[in-house]
């Protein structure tokens, strides 16, 4: 009876496993999926202006992201947009500062989270990570009213990024603290335009282990010592697009530069649309 039943553990073991597995990435793609959402509402009432993706990547005090409080960055904007809305990232982060309550982070049900993603873990110093298994990324302090402003660290749990090739295509005027506006109508072919991917929580995600910063807000396919995007699922990670559906992208492809002109775009995935 013993050996029956071990035989049938041993049997049962990994379908439950890939289903944990398949399970996970099902709410990885809600999640994004919800982003999309988010984004198309905030355009509709924000004169066709999206989500903006901020100044800079935000890994050291030279590089703000922005002002922490500013409404407008995603991951202010898109919670607030959701059907039942959720706090700025400002506010969860002030919580967390004050003890009131804790940031999201690995294993949360939140918006900000992979259910396959680990606590963050600095790739170069423990200058990266906050010991809580949080990233600290910098920002302008709240009520910032210029990028000379005092910067402030914060600490960041969010498994999805900005795609930093949209730079290509944010023209015109920026603010005071340099950050572009871009709309929704500049996505000229929006089903293959990523605007977020799924990025990676710790160097050991990737073998070889990834040897750069993972502390940044923006990742876009790119060599494999720059392209964040998660290895989590299947080796690869998730992209949403600007029409709102999300796939899965292998890094192998993701770093793969098939035409050669440093774009790393592909059928149906662009990163770096033309200007």
């Amino acid at each position: 009876m013993i050996a029956i039943i071990a035989l049938l553990v041993g049997i049962l073991l990994p379908s439950l496993g890939k289903a944990r597995s398949a399970a996970r990435e099902a709410v990885c793609r809600s999640n994004l999926r919800q982003y999309g959402t988010g984004f198309e509402l905030y355009a509709q009432t924000n004169r066709e202006y999206i989500p903006a993706e901020g100044v800079a990547d935000g890994d050291v005090a030279g590089s703000p992201i922005g002002p922490w409080d500013d409404r407008s960055f995603w991951f202010n904007a898109v919670p607030q947009m959701l059907t039942e809305p959720n706090p700025p990232y400002y506010d969860l982060q002030t919580r967390e500062m004050v003890g009131e309550s804790a940031l999201p982070g690995a294993g949360s049900s939140s918006i900000f989270v992979c259910p396959s993603a680990g606590p963050a873990q600095g790739a170069i110093s423990s200058a990266e990570v906050d010991g809580k298994g949080h990233f600290m990324m910098w920002g302008l302090a709240p009520g910032a009213t210029s990028i000379a402003s005092p910067r402030t660290a914060r600490p960041v749990y969010w498994s999805y990024v900005y795609n930093s090739g949209l730079d290509n295509i944010t023209q015109g005027a920026a603010d005071a603290f340099g950050t572009r506006h871009l709309k929704a109508t500049k996505l000229t072919m929006p089903s293959s335009i990523v605007l977020m991917a799924e990025t990676m929580m710790q160097p050991t995600e990737v073998k070889p282990a990834h040897p750069n910063r993972l502390n940044k807000a923006k990742t876009k396919g790119n060599s494999s010592e720059s392209c964040r995007l998660s290895a989590r699922h299947g080796g690869g990670g998730m992209l949403l697009f600007a029409d709102s559906h999300v796939s899965m992208l292998t890094r192998q492809d993701a770093t793969t530069d098939l035409a050669g002109d440093g774009t790393y775009n592909r059928p149906g995935v662009t990163w770096q649309p033309a200007r």
